[in-house]
């Protein structure tokens, strides 16, 4: 296991500097899974996602919103998550397909159910 550092909270990029305030935050355990997903057609907004065990079995997602722009804030925070959750038909089911966590794949009548037929 690694120690993982992880910075919560919100800092906005001005033209005197970063102002607002991260806290760190320190535990041990492992990166599962991460993404990236940009918006928009540059790279100047995206969100940032990093899934991780840390040592007592627990899942922890790490989740930033991140802008480049001069005057638009950062913000990043953390979430407890249950990995039935990532799982087909659980709370966050969308979030493990795109971190490529499901142990199988949907049923006919599951992908449905989700298109909303």
């Amino acid at each position: 296991m690694d120690r993982i550092r992880l910075f919560l909270g919100e800092i906005c990029n001005h033209e005197r500097g970063d102002q607002g305030s991260l806290v760190p935050v320190e535990f041990e355990g492992e990166e599962v899974a991460s993404d990236r997903k940009y918006l928009g057609n540059n790279e100047d907004r995206y969100i940032d996602l990093h899934l991780y065990k840390d040592s007592e079995g627990d899942f922890w997602l790490y989740e930033g919103h991140v802008s480049r722009w001069r005057g638009e804030s950062s913000e990043f925070d953390l979430f407890k998550i249950d990995w039935e959750d990532l799982q087909p038909g659980g709370e966050r089911d969308r979030l493990g397909a795109r971190l490529d966590l499901w142990e199988r794949p949907l049923t006919p009548a599951e992908y449905l159910e989700k298109k909303g037929e």
